[in-house]
């Protein structure tokens, strides 16, 4: 289907043919059926003056309490959040499907947080992690460890030179001393790796 044939293609902002048909039905019910009866300047001053904003969000209020009444007299309909993310090999589908299903249920039971980071991202992709020291140490072994042999753990050396690498990108301040490293190296839960090459066996 076409732009031209799906009006709301627009969008649903300020403007939209949907705020338009809104600001409408507010302006033709605002004096109930006398609508014609009232002075034509009236009128255009309802149409001047009218708060744009506070009618588009009673809008989408109502709208949304008539799907919350709906899903309390039919339970079934009521969105939720998926426990499990779909395994990467899934079909493409069950992603939109899932992706749609946190939407909702986002809306549904008023997710602030989900909703903001999902208007964050919307038109901009999320920028690089705030990369810290023990978030730096924890990254940068699990690089090494996926991209290595899985029997061997990466040197602490390694692990402290990745890190390094990884703070600079990130444009973080970088640990000068080793008591500093080893600190953190203790809250990443890696104190037990070693300097020196030699066998070990997994943590826990």
């Amino acid at each position: 289907m076409s732009k031209r044939q799906y009006p709301w293609s627009e969008g649903l902002g300020p403007g939209s043919i949907w705020a338009r048909l809104s600001l409408m039905r507010h302006q033709l019910t605002s004096v109930g059926d006398k609508y014609t009866d009232c002075p034509r300047g009236y009128l255009q001053a309802v149409k001047r003056y009218t708060d744009e904003k506070f009618v588009l969000r009673s809008e989408i209020w109502g709208l949304l309490q008539k799907w919350r009444q709906y899903a309390k007299r039919n339970p079934e309909s009521t969105p939720w959040f998926e426990l499990s993310r779909p395994h990467p090999l899934c079909d493409d589908r069950v992603f939109v499907t899932y992706f749609k299903e946190l939407i909702l249920a986002s809306v549904f039971h008023g997710q602030k947080e989900i909703l903001q980071m999902l208007l964050d991202v919307v038109t901009k992709p999320p920028d690089y992690p705030d990369m810290h020291n023990v978030r730096a140490v924890i990254t940068a072994f699990a690089d090494l460890f996926k991209g290595g042999n899985e029997d061997d753990w990466p040197l602490k050396k390694r692990v402290r030179e990745r890190a390094i690498e990884i703070l600079k990108k990130a444009g973080s301040s970088i640990p000068k001393t080793s008591s500093e490293w080893a600190r953190i190296f203790r809250k990443a839960g890696l104190s037990e790796l070693r300097n020196a090459k030699r066998r070990s066996a997994r943590l826990g």
